[in-house]
């Protein structure tokens, strides 16, 4: 096997174990974990296909033995014509759907610039956070009729905490891990569960720590029905999410060991990252050079 291949499949192992996994941890840290594990998949899959391709191309033209590329960037003198012409079309639907995918985001979150709330005057149940300067809380005339004046409260402090937090930003890493590997579609929506329950806990916070609050709040909307974009409060497993708010947080020694355990898979993938994108400018340096 290449040794190229070797951080990747290492890193798909891993994405995908993380993303099955449910262990109960405090919900920062299971964002910060698991939105850190998205970027750096993406890094190491899209490195890996531009380094097999660009070996590759090399290779086929003569290039690769002047320059001795082949073996520096894949640990291979040859790099085989079914993995290269596999990484040559894998590259190009790749950065078709990460731009696709960055597109529809963008597209989503868009039209709200300069306001920090804004009520559509529909019955449909809609709330959610759209991203900008300064953010803004998009709440409907069905939301805000399906809950009470105190579920009214906890709605706008929830989609504030998405912006607060910068949420969006952890939602796009997930749309591009899922982008460059369809098969971290569990681990992506582990980060989109992680932000919602982030941000169902700062809500808590700011409800002096009335949880169950917060839990009806979810459950009476969940019951008004409507769609459930990312960053909005119907957004991602709603039973999850209140049975989670049904019992006591979790503790602070338990949030340390946690806490750990996310460095540790975290730095385990940069190191895996770094080492390909070191191979990688090896092969634009050889390029450019």
């Amino acid at each position: 096997m290449p040794q190229f291949l070797i951080p990747v499949l290492a890193v798909v192992i891993l994405g995908v174990t993380v993303g099955l996994a449910r262990p109960r941890v405090p919900p920062g840290v299971a964002l910060w974990t698991v939105g850190a594990l998205a970027a750096l998949v993406t890094v190491i899959s899209v490195a890996t296909l531009l380094g097999l391709a660009g070996s590759y191309l090399l290779d086929t033209n003569g290039l690769g033995a002047v320059v001795g590329l082949c073996e520096a960037v894949t640990g291979h003198r040859h790099v085989p014509w079914w993995l290269g012409t596999t990484a040559l079309a894998g590259s190009v639907v790749v950065v078709f759907r990460m731009v696709r995918a960055a597109r529809r985001r963008r597209v989503a979150e868009s039209g709200h610039d300069g306001r920090r709330f804004e009520l559509l005057e529909t019955s449909t149940p809609i709330a959610f956070a759209a991203p900008g300067s300064p953010g803004c809380v998009v709440v409907s005339r069905g939301m805000l009729d399906a809950l009470d004046p105190a579920e009214r409260r906890v709605l706008i402090a929830h989609e504030r905490a998405h912006l607060e937090g910068h949420h969006h930003r952890f939602l796009m890493a997930a749309d591009m891990a899922v982008a460059a590997m369809p098969l971290f579609a569990p681990l992506a929506r582990q980060v989109r569960l992680a932000t919602e329950r982030s941000a169902d806990e700062m809500a808590a916070a700011a409800m002096g720590g009335d949880r169950g609050l917060v839990a009806r709040a979810i459950a009476h909307a969940a019951l008004a029905g409507g769609p459930a974009p990312d960053g909005g409060f119907l957004g991602n497993s709603v039973v999850a999410r209140v049975r989670a708010l049904s019992r006591a947080p979790v503790g602070a020694g338990v949030g340390f060991l946690t806490g750990t355990g996310g460095a540790v898979i975290c730095t385990a993938a940069a190191i895996l990252g770094v080492v390909q994108v070191a191979r990688l400018m090896a092969l634009v340096a050889h390029l450019c050079g």
